[in-house]
């Protein structure tokens, strides 16, 4: 998912969770769903890329031209321990946590709704969510996911709804 959709997307989350949470949880909720994919620039920077540009920074990813893909804050290990740490009974957790425990868990989901939209929407399988699976196959993508197109199909844009169209292409082939 692109970083715009991941904002929407947490936002909408927040917003829903706000009544239970506060605006702090909806804020919590809309930066960690967020933020997680700093860690795509560990990826960029680690296979010896240097910063041309949002446009070389995104067609890194969404072209396919890593080698590895070890994103660490990726993974679904880290959403059910961060659940099992805030599910702790009161007397184990350090004693900040019980003014703050709405904006945490407003965060966990905010975060663990990322990795939701990504496993749906992203050619990685499902299972490419989990930080060890990845590790296992040596966070190589030839490995871990199906080859992928370094083109869009011809007509893909075209075919995109212009109410959801946030690639910045028109819809519309120019006449020459």
């Amino acid at each position: 998912m692109k970083p715009v959709m991941h904002v929407a997307a947490s936002a909408a989350l927040g917003m829903a969770l706000a009544p239970w949470t506060g605006w702090a949880g909806a804020g919590a909720c809309v930066a960690a769903g967020t933020l997680i994919d700093i860690d795509h620039a560990f990826d960029f920077y680690r296979e010896g890329r240097r910063w041309r540009g949002r446009r070389d920074f995104s067609d890194f990813f969404y072209r396919h031209r890593m080698r590895r893909l070890v994103l660490p804050l990726h993974g679904w290990e880290w959403a059910a321990l961060g659940a099992t740490a805030l599910a702790a009974p009161p007397g184990l957790r350090p004693g900040f946590a019980a003014a703050w425990m709405g904006v945490l868990w407003a965060a966990w989901a905010g975060a663990t709704f990322h990795l939701l939209c990504d496993s749906l929407t992203n050619p990685l399988p499902a299972r490419g969510y989990f930080f060890f699976w990845r590790a296992r196959h040596g966070f190589l993508v030839p490995r871990m996911m199906p080859a992928a197109p370094a083109e869009p199909a011809a007509g893909a844009i075209e075919a995109i709804p212009p109410h959801l169209n946030f690639s910045g292409k028109s819809n519309r082939a120019k006449a020459r």
